[in-house]
């Protein structure tokens, strides 16, 4: 028996299967990195040596967690094989499907552990990690909403648009990411085929706004929303836009996030808008920052 064995025993953790962990998930929600169907694309496409996992309170289930490699939560920043993927997948936090009142003993090592699991896991800190954390909106201010509403009132003016993502197809979305992406980058860190194969597989969950110039898409972020218990969790996971000078007088950019942030709150109650960990400057500018646990394990 390897030591991981050894500690999901201790700790009375069991080993399952995907559908298990499905019904575990769909119970209780988590995020985009912990998603059943998000896991099991990735499971079809490379050989991470994926386990399933459940833990058991008088034969109800409590949490679930996968793990690759017997060494890693699934799409743990730390793990070498999450940059193997051709997709890109937001895990600046792991949300483990827990129920509300679980209390269990984590058996895997992790330094980005969701605040959400705060009070679920008992082998979890939230200091020395090494300043680890996590962007989460505002709240917007009258005055911020006064702002931007104005100057998407301009933007429209002058050939702008505000479209709802949900109004396009997958391959659609798929081409509007993949030229605006490269558009602001130069160049495209993920697979377009693999990708597009994922927004038709997440189609639902993708959230957001798309802004248009003169019939032209300009701006895009890629936003995915799943639930955990009452929160709905908006997590922002990557940017493309258009950055020629006749479109920077508008800061598209600002004005696209704000019309996002805005979406969410209006359409859900208790909304967490996620940005990830703070390596940009313009995230600092519209969020406060939280820190991200870290789980204590002896071996």
């Amino acid at each position: 028996m390897n030591i991981f064995d050894l500690k999901c025993k201790l700790f009375g953790w069991q080993e399952t299967n995907l559908t298990e962990y499905e019904k575990s998930y769909f119970s209780f929600g988590g995020n985009l990195a912990t998603h059943p169907l998000v896991l099991k694309f990735i499971h079809e496409r490379y050989n991470f040596k994926e386990r399933y996992f459940i833990n058991k309170n008088r034969n109800s289930i409590n949490t679930s967690i996968c793990v690759w490699d017997n060494k890693y939560l699934a799409n743990d920043p730390a793990c070498p094989l999450s940059n193997e993927i051709g997709i890109v997948v937001p895990n600046d936090e792991i949300v483990i499907p827990s129920s509300e009142n679980a209390r269990f003993l984590l058996p895997i090592k992790s330094k980005f552990i969701s605040p959400l699991n705060s009070e679920n896991i008992i082998n979890l800190t939230f200091k020395h990690n090494a300043k680890r954390s996590l962007c989460l909106a505002k709240p917007l201010s009258e005055k911020s909403n006064k702002k931007y509403k104005y100057r998407l009132n301009s933007f429209m003016k002058f050939g702008g648009e505000l479209v709802d993502v949900q109004i396009f197809s997958a391959d659609e979305l798929t081409d509007f990411y993949s030229q605006l992406v490269e558009e602001r980058w130069g160049t495209c860190s993920f697979d377009k085929e693999m990708i597009n194969e994922l927004f038709h597989l997440i189609k639902p969950m993708i959230f957001g706004n798309v802004l248009f110039f003169k019939g032209q898409p300009c701006a895009f972020h890629f936003i995915t929303k799943t639930q955990f218990h009452h929160h709905t969790n908006i997590e922002f996971i990557q940017a493309g836009m258009d950055s020629s000078a006749e479109l920077a007088k508008y800061s598209i950019g600002s004005l696209l996030i704000w019309s996002n942030i805005y979406k969410a709150v209006n359409e859900f109650d208790n909304v967490r808008f996620s940005f990830g960990r703070p390596s940009r400057d313009y995230k600092l500018r519209w969020s406060n920052i939280y820190p991200i646990g870290r789980t204590i394990t002896l071996i």
